[in-house]
Parts: C-alpha cells; sequence; structure tokens
C-alpha cells in the first residue's frame, strides 16, 4: 500500500419517487431478497472460519453482482424516501435538541425518525445485516461481514437554519471495506433533489448520469475547494499548497461535499476529522469516480490510501463501539491532486490527538 510522509514537518421518512431509474446499463430488474440471501448465506459458508476483520484483502469479486446490485438499489430507495422527508421537515419549525458530552452537537426530531425508518427498512429486507447509525446505538447482525453505515442527516445545523447544504446518506461496509453508497441532496446539478449512488465495480451516479471527479491536475482560483471550519489552524500547508490551493470553501455537510467531488463541482476536499457515517457512502462515490480517498496514519505520521476501516479494540466493548470511535483526517479528490495535497499538509495534532497516537487510538 502506499503512504506517503507529507514533506512538512510534524505539528506538535416516506415519499418514493416513483420517477427513478438505473441507468441504461442497469435497469435489469434487481435480483430478489430471497436470491440475495440465498447469495449471502452461501458466501458466509465459503468463507466460513475467516474474519471479518482480517487483514486479508478482499477483492468486489469475491461478492456476487446481483448481491451488491440489489443492496445498492435498496441503499438509494431508503435515501430518497427519508430524503424526501426531511424536506417536509426542512419546511417548518423544528425543536432542537442537544446531544454530545457538552451538550453542543444539534439534533431533532428529523434525525430521528430518518434513521428510525432506515433502520426498519434495513432489518426488513436484510434481516442478517449490521446497522451502525449516528443517533442510534449500533446493532450487530448474524453476518457480520455486512455492515450499513447510516447518517439520517449530515449538515444538521445547515437544516436547521433552512440552508439547503445537507444530505442523507447511506454506505455498506463488506468486511470493513466500503462496496455500496447512496446520498440525497436537496439540490443538485439538475436542478432538482436527487441521489448520488455507487457501487463497488459499477461506477458513480447521479440518478441514472454517470459522473467523475475533476480530471485538473493543478488547482488555480476558479476551482472549489472544500475544507473544515478553522482549517488554517488545523493544518499546515506547505508554501507550494499555498500557491495552488484553490478557492476555499466550507460548507457544512462532509457527505454533500464528497458528492460533489465525485460529480467534478469540487476539485478536493480535506476533512478534519470526519466520523465513518460522515463517509462510508463517499468513498465508494468518489472511487467509483475515479477518485482517491487518503486517511492520515497518526502514529507513522503519514497519508495512506482508505481501503478499509481498521477496527482497534482497546478501549472499546465490541467492533461496533470501535468503528463508532474512528476519527481520521481525510483527504479526497482525483488521484494526482489528492497526493499532491497530501504531499504538502499536515494536521496539527492537539494534546488529545498526540495521546491518541501514542496509544494506538
Amino acid at each position: 500500500m502506499q503512504t506517503i510522509r507529507p514533506r512538512l514537518r510534524k505539528c506538535v421518512r416516506s415519499f418514493p419517487d416513483p420517477s427513478f431509474q438505473l441507468s441504461r446499463e442497469r435497469r435489469n430488474e434487481a435480483p430478489s431478497l430471497t436470491a440475495h440471501l440465498t447469495l449471502s448465506e452461501n458466501l458466509r459458508s465459503a468463507t466460513q472460519g475467516s474474519s471479518p476483520r482480517s487483514n486479508t484483502k478482499v477483492t468486489v469479486t469475491e461478492l456476487s453482482g446481483e448481491t451488491l446490485e440489489l443492496i445498492e438499489a435498496r441503499a438509494v430507495e431508503y435515501a430518497r424516501t427519508a430524503g424526501h422527508r426531511l424536506l417536509e421537515f426542512f419546511q417548518q419549525p423544528i425543536e432542537i435538541e442537544f446531544k454530545g458530552e457538552k451538550r453542543r452537537e444539534p439534533v431533532s426530531i428529523a434525525d430521528r425518525e430518518s434513521e428510525q425508518y432506515i433502520r426498519t427498512s434495513i432489518s426488513r429486507d436484510f434481516p442478517t445485516h449490521g446497522i451502525l447509525g449516528e443517533e442510534g446505538t449500533g446493532q450487530a447482525g448474524q453476518d457480520e461481514e455486512f455492515l450499513w453505515v447510516v447518517d439520517p442527516l449530515d449538515g444538521t445545523t445547515n437544516f436547521l437554519n433552512h440552508i439547503p447544504f445537507f444530505a442523507c446518506s447511506i454506505g455498506v461496509l463488506y468486511r470493513m471495506r466500503p462496496v455500496a453508497g447512496a446520498i440525497f441532496v436537496p439540490t443538485s446539478p439538475l436542478g432538482r433533489p436527487a441521489v448520488y449512488h455507487a457501487r463497488a465495480g459499477g461506477g458513480a451516479f447521479l440518478e441514472d448520469r454517470p459522473v467523475s471527479v475533476s480530471l485538473a491536475t493543478q488547482a488555480n482560483t476558479a476551482d472549489l475547494v472544500a475544507v473544515p471550519g478553522r482549517y488554517l489552524e488545523r493544518f499546515v500547508r506547505s508554501r507550494e499548497l499555498r500557491r495552488h490551493e484553490g478557492e476555499l470553501r466550507t460548507l457544512g455537510s462532509i457527505a454533500t461535499e464528497m458528492s460533489l467531488i465525485a460529480s467534478g463541482s469540487l476539485l478536493y476536499s480535506v476533512f478534519g476529522g470526519p466520523r465513518l457515517w460522515d463517509i462510508a457512502a463517499g468513498i465508494v462515490l468518489v472511487k467509483e469516480a475515479g477518485g482517491q480517498c487518503l486517511t492520515y496514519d497518526r502514529k507513522r505520521g503519514t497519508w495512506h490510501p482508505l481501503e478499509r476501516f481498521e477496527i482497534n479494540n482497546r478501549g472499546a466493548t465490541d467492533a461496533l463501539t470501535s468503528l463508532r470511535q474512528w476519527w481520521n483526517p481525510l483527504i479526497a479528490g482525483n488521484k494526482e491532486i489528492a497526493w499532491f495535497v497530501a504531499r504538502n499538509l499536515v494536521p496539527r495534532l492537539s494534546l488529545i490527538g498526540r495521546l491518541r497516537a501514542l496509544l494506538g487510538r
């Protein structure tokens, strides 16, 4: 696996849209759920004895194309239905609560109803699969190899302030590798709400339109780049990056930003510490659109391709708890620009960040 050390010194709920169709190459009717369950059982039998946390590289060919098609189609259905329900809430006053230890993270009934709908749908259609959602607790599945990662409303603060930059994001991991994803957005290059979607080996789409990342190899002032809040305080940039950085924007929704990278509207994006549910679907989109996602290894001080999510049980009672704690800087864009940024960017680690690095968390 290619890694790269930066050249800088390290610093210390239901209104489905009947108009949706898959692209021409993908219009065959999705396989039945019974067929999927049979395929899934056969797959589990074939891999019996292997751990989903094995370091053995898993390729897309180990998964039936029919299985992936079905999973992608259902993810699109769930995201679209939940997304249209969010739009209903978007047009009315919403009571806000706050979560987290410091009670600073806003959450609303829209978040909770959206996630509940998605969880219920997944449990109905894929009863053996695991589910990890931002608002609810993790739900382990009998088939440990498949995990649905759900962000029912990404960009809650924008949503609560009636700014239409939010998303409903649903990603699917197979043996901890992102293999399918769907992201509903209320506004899109199509001029209407739409769903971005992809599956491993199947390309990336905005509804039935193929999308691809920007091919620009160097940023100029006309290129838009998404960065996190306090970007200049949180990262050290080389002089070369500052000269070819692009026009910086902060949109407030990671899933939206990854969708715009996949469609070429954004050249690249830097994320300070996204959670698993923020990026699980977006990673598949960006990669299938021809792009690259790089994550930062705090312990080694290097950037490397994000192929799978590593489970670190230190301080966690189970795998889902460990995944809920995943939090790493990320760069997404076309391959050349992503590596260019990686060579010239270093996260400034806080004291807690340094301690996490020392402890291998």
